[in-house]
């Protein structure tokens, strides 16, 4: 059975509130099932420990409401994901910028999942690293970085060169 109570209309807009039976929508992971454990690193350096049935769709929705960019570093099946998940929230307390959301690297949320894992005696043996965790401007310019070091060692030597030159 549903209430509901409304105020006076503003413009076309009348507020109100509805009160009713809490009808809850299914899970895609439950606390009880397996399901997925996954890591998303963002732009903004901040990273999300969460769980789902589908970690693609998931990363899928919230690049759609995310301002900053959003990558899939981590994911992994696990037999309780969801204790997995409250153990590395748990380790990580006081990193916590809001919610899921932590101030650490995408390699220290990765150790923290894997070591609640194993505190909670989940055996994560499929983890998939799902994108390189070096630096996006690393990736993008290693062919620039190698050409770089061999110029260096090119100054090198040749300073070494005229410093020993009789």
């Amino acid at each position: 059975m549903r209430f509901f109570l409304s105020g006076p209309r503003i413009g076309f807009i009348r507020p109100g509130v509805i009160f009713s039976a809490p009808c809850w929508r299914p899970s895609s992971v439950s606390n009880t099932a397996g399901g997925y454990v996954y890591v998303i690193s963002g732009a903004h350096g901040l990273c999300k420990i969460g769980i789902s049935g589908d970690p693609d769709a998931r990363i899928a929705t919230l690049r759609t409401s995310s301002p900053y960019a959003l990558d899939l570093a981590y994911v992994t099946p696990a037999q309780d994901a969801f204790t997995v998940e409250q153990e590395a929230h748990q380790m990580l307390s006081r990193f916590r910028a809001n919610g899921e959301w932590f101030g650490v690297t995408p390699m220290v949320a990765i150790r923290a999942v894997q070591e609640a894992a194993q505190r909670t005696g989940d055996s994560l043996t499929h983890g998939d690293m799902r994108r390189d965790l070096w630096p996006k401007w690393l990736t993008k310019n290693v062919g620039y970085l190698v050409w770089m070091g061999i110029g260096l060692m090119y100054v090198v030597w040749f300073v070494r060169q005229v410093l020993t030159s009789p």
